[in-house]
């Protein structure tokens, strides 16, 4: 019994992990970003290779893919969570990273369906914790993350970045 139970489990875990959620082209269309498990991805699409830019994503930590309330009040529900951004020489990455772990757990019901769903969703109501932010870029040349200068343990928002022209700045 524990045999099929860790052969189902494995089997699950697999299927958790090879999820791929927002695959973006880069703009010369030479590679793709996607999300999975918290982690935040990119393949070359000529060679298939992939690599893995994060390493850190769990059902609290959460990388390129937007916790709740950015979803929510920042990004629209059009983004469909996705948190991150090519720059326009498909050189670089920006990504957010969300620490969700002081967000407290709230119980949304959903009345459509024969019997209706309960999900529980990091939900922070007033007064209560944001997730914590941070803005990381990755470099495909140098394959290195240079994080954005400022203390995530502050309450702040950010807005929806955009790249200049040239690559060099993030907005």
């Amino acid at each position: 019994m524990k045999k099929i139970f860790a052969i189902i489990s494995f089997a699950l875990l697999s299927c958790f992990a090879l999820a791929e959620q927002n695959t973006t082209l880069s703009p010369d269309s030479r590679c793709e970003a996607f999300t999975s498990g918290g982690n935040l991805y990119v393949r070359n699409r000529a060679s298939g290779a992939l690599a893995q830019i994060t390493d850190d994503g769990s059902d609290v930590i959460l990388n390129g893919y937007a916790s709740w309330v950015y979803y929510e009040e920042i990004f629209g529900r059009p983004s469909k969570y996705k948190a991150f951004w090519w720059s326009p020489d498909s050189r670089k990455i920006a990504f957010y990273r969300f620490d969700q772990s002081g967000v407290p757990v709230f119980p949304i019901f959903s009345p459509f369906g024969q019997g209706g769903e309960l999900s529980l969703t990091r939900y922070p109501k007033a007064g209560q914790s944001n997730p914590e932010v941070r803005i990381g870029i990755y470099s495909l040349d140098t394959k290195t993350i240079t994080w954005a200068d400022f203390d995530p343990s502050k309450d702040q928002y950010f807005g929806t970045p955009f790249w200049g022209d040239d690559s060099q700045q993030l907005f």
